[in-house]
């Protein structure tokens, strides 16, 4: 991530899980597109899903916390 772009997340309050979500779902973003160029399909879907998943979780928690007033 450049600077310029984490400082403009942060402007705009962004909390260092959604910079770490972010950077995690680019970097997934660019192993899919090797798999799938690599044509391993369905290890591609696996990364895929699972990336899903894990974003979920975290707005899960995020949600959690606000309502409990801990973010």
């Amino acid at each position: 991530m450049k600077f310029a772009d984490a400082y403009t997340q942060i402007k705009g309050g962004a909390t260092e899980a959604d910079m770490l979500n972010n950077a995690r779902n680019e970097m997934a973003a660019s192993f899919i597109k090797q798999l799938l160029a690599a044509g391993k399909d369905e290890q591609a879907q696996s990364v895929f899903e699972t990336t899903m998943l894990t974003s979920e979780t975290v707005s899960r928690f995020k949600r959690q916390s606000k309502s409990s007033g801990n973010g």
